[in-house]
């Protein structure tokens, strides 16, 4: 262990009870024994801080912080103020990780000294099966390779990175000044865009498992006025910090925007509160006037008219995407 660089882990917790004893335990027992783990309640209602606390008790690795509820950046930007690691990574309160995956990569990350190491992500169950969804990519069983800054966005756009902070491990020294937008929803989308502006090298691994709850109820899945700007949000970002200065991916730009305005167009037509005030914001601020979908006009047509019931049992008979 005195050989070993110290690896800070971060996991933000809100009401997560039923899940946090299995996160803390798939951490604390990992085979690679130098670990700094912050965890941060952020207002917890139930039974999570007494949970939390308990585990402190027990192992002195752990670092724990209470504060009012802020969301998960707040909670996140909290942990990395207390980060003392040489290498940093993200663990969600309900997620879990198997019990070589730190060593395994750590191994890599110092051999190949790499600013980034990406390993496998699962998507399971409450009952802890492997969950699979249309539309959802997954990001495991891959060749192991290593993307240089240069190439990094290209494989952004082509869905060869998973987008999520957590699944990585990080040089710290390469990050600490990146921080998570405070009062956006989708944080990890905003954060990941900084890490590649930012990074020299990012390695895919297939060591390791981290496994990424898929909950009914999880915030993440709900759909609001807030939910919607923060997409536009997103969308705008990467018009003014990616593409002004990549070019070459001007066609992932304009496909981006189309999807942006058919998935408000779609939760206008399914009258999400607030949905018909955010696509009129976006239609006065989007940058190109794209030819119509008609895929995707009769999807937005029959959610309007029928609903999603109807328009489900639509879709399943004429094979629509939504």
């Amino acid at each position: 262990m005195k050989d070993q660089a110290l690896v800070s882990i971060i996991v933000p917790v809100y009401n997560l009870e039923k899940y946090i004893s299995s996160c803390i335990e798939s951490l604390i027992n990992q085979t690679y024994k130098n670990l700094e783990i912050i965890i941060v309640d952020d207002g917890s209602k139930d039974a999570s801080w007494s949970i939390i606390s308990a585990y402190k008790e027990q192992d002195s690795r752990l670092k724990i912080f209470q504060q009012e509820n802020g969301g998960a950046a707040k909670a996140r930007n909290r942990a990395l103020e207390n980060v003392t690691g040489k290498y940093l990574l993200f663990v969600d309160g309900d997620d879990t990780i198997s019990l070589d995956t730190i060593q395994k990569n750590m191994a890599i990350i110092e051999k190949m000294d790499l600013d980034c190491v990406a390993y496998p992500v699962y998507r399971v169950n409450e009952q802890g099966e492997i969950f699979e969804k249309k539309g959802i990519f997954q990001f495991r069983d891959r060749e192991p390779r290593l993307i240089k800054k240069n190439d990094l966005m290209r494989a952004y756009y082509q869905y060869q990175l998973s987008g999520l902070v957590c699944a990585s491990i990080f040089r710290w020294e390469r990050i600490k000044k990146l921080r998570f937008p405070e009062g956006e929803c989708y944080e990890d989308s905003f954060y990941f865009i900084d890490l590649l502006l930012t990074l020299d090298n990012y390695y895919i691994s297939n060591e390791g498992k981290y496994f990424y709850l898929y909950r009914e109820n999880s915030a993440q899945l709900s759909l609001d006025y807030h939910h919607l700007i923060s997409d536009i949000h997103f969308h705008k970002k990467c018009a003014e910090e990616i593409f002004p200065f990549f070019p070459e991916l001007e066609q992932y730009f304009i496909k981006g925007e189309i999807g942006l305005y058919y998935h408000l167009k779609k939760a206008k037509a399914k009258r999400i509160p607030g949905a018909s005030k955010a696509f009129n914001q976006y239609r006065k601020q989007r940058k190109y006037k794209h030819k119509i979908v008609y895929k995707r006009e009769l999807t937005c047509f029959s959610n309007w008219i029928f609903g999603d019931v109807f328009f489900t049992k639509l879709k399943k008979y004429f094979n629509l995407d939504q």
